[in-house]
């Protein structure tokens, strides 16, 4: 109720300003919905791509690098804006003129130090410093490894075809790289929150800071807040319950193709049961489902799915006390051939998709020009997904009630924990609000023995390079600028180019494209990437291992101006060496 009256809240407000000043509004929640702000923007439209480098430069490294230093990605691109005659917003046209902003960043390529100032300025995307233990103990021992071991099911069966083929890696590769992305920021919290530093220790001392100062307030106070930590404790045993088994049915149920494909055929039943269905809704159904269909069997190959759904059977069975299990689970290791819980699953699921009528774009063309619904309910792989989806629905109400209960303590928590540090600066978490974080450039020690440098230069390209393997190939225009020594204005006093540097500044998702600057204001890099170590900073920042991973932008400038001869580019910037 609450939340539905805010948001009624919100949209008149929106809209009154909105009308009022011509521009982009916004009003974000602040500190778990102690606070919010009003954001006025002045939203332009019309953007244009300039440039980009080859994804061989953009995307050096590729997943193998992703999260980890040394870097040596080239991740940027160049885009201009553009407005009407009088420099204002106007939809794309022809007669749109580049827009001129009242202030610019100068381009430093002086040289940077260890210890310099560094600021960034971005939007974050999200952040949880304000959570509890209890809450740090949940993402270490449930969430996360759930979503561990559903992304990896499915990432293993993918990468087992992307092997065989090139064609099939190419066409695999962004959905294989956004779910490997996923598996190694969960993994790395958990080492991190664990391994890097005790989080759910670090979370038990404000909770006992918390307690001590509660003790010392008046009566009112005590009242409002002293049941708080035995509140929490009940929400997160009741959400204990049920978390593994809503997100492994969850994602089971989502991450293969076939999941999707039967939770659109479900949308058919219905209207196959019901004699008097009309007949335009029915084939507007038929066109949905085909075309789905038409986008995702081009994406199937060899027998990745078959695997998903059998490491994803195992992983419940593995891990699910049996009242949790899937329906469908039992009964296969109840009924099916073989000795062993994956040879049962295995011969099952070979058969249930050999026999389905979407095993393929053919088998659903056919069944979709005479549809049957006997057919459709006897369908066992459309029975065992959409069965699934169902057990995962029925959990939902549970699950969002929870969440719900959890909110609403975090918004208290906040609260108290704000009237606690009422003299003390306290930032909100992050929410895609315009935030600068301020630090320095510093190197960083992952774990005993191992020291790693702040700055890397292209001989680390070279280093890396194997034009065998796709995440490492070097282009030959790059290869013969470097054996030439060709670097022109952009190497430092080692005689060589720096590409990425290091920064103790606060970023998460959200922040890739971010400029960075020093302490005059003037650009000195791109941020687009933090370190495997500091990846558990969306729930505790440490300055000693969080770290921003960044091109050094003499770099850019060099891939700008020597690697692509952009010279009409180079003209426009105000470059300070």
């Amino acid at each position: 109720a609450r939340g539905g009256a805010i948001r009624g809240i919100i949209d008149r407000i929106v809209q009154r300003e909105e009308e009022a000043t011509g521009l982009n509004v916004q009003i974000k929640s602040m500190y778990n919905g102690n606070q919010y702000f009003i954001f006025y923007r002045k939203r332009y439209t019309d953007v244009r791509l300039v440039g980009t480098p080859p994804q061989s430069i953009g995307k050096y490294g590729g997943d193998t690098d992703n999260w980890e230093w040394p870097r040596h990605t080239g991740d940027f691109s160049i885009f201009r804006v553009y407005a009407n005659a009088d420099n204002e917003p106007a939809d794309y046209s022809e007669s749109n003129v580049p827009y001129t902003p009242a202030r610019h960043l100068k381009i430093d390529i002086s040289g940077l130090q260890e210890g310099d100032p560094a600021m960034i300025m971005g939007f974050p995307g999200s952040t949880n410093r304000y959570l509890t233990s209890y809450a740090m103990q949940e993402v270490i021992e449930q969430t996360n490894p759930a979503q561990i071991d559903m992304f990896a099911a499915a990432t293993t069966a993918m990468k087992k075809e992307m092997d065989k083929d090139e064609a099939v890696r190419l066409k695999l590769s962004p959905d294989y790289a956004s779910l490997m992305n996923g598996l190694k920021l969960y993994t790395g919290q958990i080492e991190g929150m664990t391994r890097v530093m005790d989080a759910v220790a670090i979370k038990q001392a404000e909770e006992k800071a918390f307690a001590n100062w509660l003790a010392k307030q008046d009566k009112t106070t005590q009242e409002a807040y002293g049941n708080l930590m035995s509140d929490y404790e009940e929400a997160y045993a009741g959400m204990s319950k049920i978390n593994r088994e809503f997100y492994y049915k969850r994602y089971a149920t989502l991450l293969p193709s076939y999941g999707g494909l039967a939770l659109e055929l479900q949308g058919l039943e219905p209207l196959l049961a019901d004699k008097k269905a009309d007949a335009e809704e029915k084939q507007a159904v038929i066109d949905a489902i085909r075309a789905a269909g038409e986008e995702a069997y081009p994406n199937m190959y060899g027998n990745m799915e078959r695997d998903m759904v059998v490491s994803m059977l195992l992983v419940m069975n593995n891990n699910l006390p049996e009242a949790q299990q899937p329906i469908a689970l039992k009964a296969i290791l109840a009924s099916a051939e073989g000795s062993t819980a994956e040879e049962k699953i295995r011969i099952w699921a070979d058969a249930a998709i050999a026999n389905s009528i979407f095993r393929d774009q053919e088998a659903l063309d056919a069944f979709l020009a005479k549809p049957s619904l006997k057919k459709l309910q006897r369908d066992e792989l459309y029975r065992y997904y959409t069965g699934l989806n169902e057990e995962a629905m029925a959990l939902l109400g549970d699950f969002r009630t929870g969440r719900g209960v959890i909110s609403q303590l975090n918004r208290q928590y906040t609260a108290a924990t704000m009237q606690m540090n009422a003299n003390k600066p306290m930032y909100p978490d992050a929410n895609f609000s315009m935030r600068l974080t301020y630090g320095k450039i510093w190197d960083y020690s992952p774990k005993d023995a191992i020291q790693y440098h702040w700055q890397t230069y292209m001989e680390g390209i070279m280093e890396k390079r194997d034009n065998s393997d796709e995440e490492f190939v070097v282009p030959d225009k790059l290869y013969q600028l470097y054996n030439a020594n060709d670097y022109g204005r952009y190497a430092d006093d080692t005689g060589d180019v720096p590409v990425c540097f290091l920064s103790d500044n606060d970023i998460t998702g959200g922040n890739s494209g971010s400029p960075v600057m020093n302490k005059k204001g003037d650009l000195i890099g791109i941020a687009f990437d933090g370190n495997y170590e500091g990846t558990p900073g969306d729930y505790v920042f440490d300055p000693e291992m969080n770290r921003t991973i960044s091109v050094d932008i003499r770099y850019v400038l060099f891939i700008v101006d020597k690697f692509a001869n952009c010279s009409h580019i180079m003209s426009e910037l105000d470059i300070i060496d």
